[in-house]
């Protein structure tokens, strides 16, 4: 609630890409550059006028998430780094470049061996590219900014740790032998110190009333007049008039021994009542 409190009160934009394919004019200029022959074709589209414009939604999503067009190449060619690789390795995963990251821990698979990467790779780097965007967007700064986040980013990064098989690695520092290690990191490449985290317990009435406030949802806000409740008998004559097996309300309407007759009979006796109950 205190995450949801925080990206509402942020106005943080969410949902503007959910089609990744609008990227591809960018996505185009990237794979001119994989081979020469791609490079001349891309070349003479340029000249020809064929290539296609940006959309308008991909421009407002970099506009909102303060991208420039070189920026998103940038970030969707470190993807184009690691997916030739035949492994996926800690140094993926452990990646500085965040989109290699992301890409890398990510689970989906692609063609490895494909014959045509610019058309069969680019929905995963162009998918990366927008992830890696809206999370520097927000992720640090919600960090920072809220106490409950941090306490969950480090319990879930403790978690993580201790699922973790150990590592042999040779020492950093030059020296002899070799390093048993553990190491686990999340994706946005963000480290939260201890000593940043309260350990004090969340007020989660405080956080419920910030949620509400932020989302329009308080039962406060949305307290309607109640209307003045009916007395037992009278509710339930409102039921059987209601119900659509008994609609037959005027006796003459209703054949002598039927179900339909019946209730008629019971709906006058319960509504005499109601009217002259004291």
């Amino acid at each position: 609630m205190a995450i949801g409190e925080y990206l509402h009160r942020k106005k943080i934009p969410c949902g503007q890409a959910s089609d990744v394919t609008m990227f591809k004019a960018l996505a185009e200029r990237h794979h001119a550059m994989l081979s020469k022959r791609a490079t001349t074709a891309y070349k003479k589209k340029v000249d020809d006028g064929r290539v296609a414009a940006l959309p308008p939604k991909a421009q407002a999503f970099l506009m909102a998430v303060g991208w420039s067009e070189d920026r998103f190449l940038s970030a969707y060619a470190a993807c184009f780094g690691i997916m030739g690789k035949p492994r996926i390795m800690a140094k993926e995963w452990l990646s500085k470049a965040l989109t290699a990251r992301l890409l890398a821990i990510s689970g989906l698979s692609w063609a490895l061996d494909s014959k045509n990467r610019g058309c069969d790779w680019e929905h995963f780097a162009s998918a990366a590219s927008v992830e890696m965007a809206l999370v520097e967007l927000y992720r640090k700064k919600l960090l920072l900014e809220s106490a409950p986040a941090r306490a969950l980013h480090k319990d879930l990064h403790d978690l993580f740790l201790s699922w973790v098989t150990n590592q042999v690695q040779i020492p950093s520092d030059g020296g002899s032998g070799l390093m048993i290690v553990q190491c686990w990191e999340f994706a946005d490449n963000i480290y939260i110190q201890a000593s940043e985290v309260e350990e004090l317990h969340p007020d989660f009435t405080k956080i419920r009333i910030a949620w509400e406030a932020a989302t329009g949802t308080s039962k406060v806000l949305k307290q309607k007049v109640k209307k003045a409740p009916k007395d037992s008998i009278e509710a339930m004559l409102d039921g059987l008039k209601s119900n659509k097996y008994l609609q037959c309300l005027d006796q003459e309407e209703a054949s002598v021994g039927t179900l339909e007759s019946l209730s008629v009979f019971a709906i006058s006796i319960l509504g005499h009542v109601v009217l002259w109950t004291v």
